[in-house]
């Protein structure tokens, strides 16, 4: 992580999503537009979670892959696609 990530201290405000069904999915006799993917509409379970009120900053990201070592799969793959050119790390 970089020294301009390392002089932020960030904090999340996170909110409690209660347990609960909803449903997931679409469905073609309300939504024409729905995508074979989306069908069919059906209930899901959730337990209850915590997700930050706001979007993360790239410097919460930062963060957080220095506490886990978290890799995108393009960075497990160690190549991933930019407008159809091949794009590698520096140590490939």
């Amino acid at each position: 992580m970089s020294n301009y990530h390392q002089k932020f201290k960030t904090t999340f405000d996170w909110v409690t999503i209660p347990a609960g069904e909803f449903l997931m999915g679409s469905d073609k006799t309300q939504d024409k537009d729905a995508d074979d993917d989306e069908l069919p509409q059906h209930k899901l379970y959730l337990p209850a979670y915590k997700i930050a009120r706001g979007p993360v900053t790239v410097t919460q990201f930062a963060q957080f892959v220095t506490a886990t070592g978290y890799q995108t799969t393009a960075e497990q793959q160690y190549r991933f696609t930019y407008f159809g050119f091949r794009v590698v790390t520096l140590d490939e």
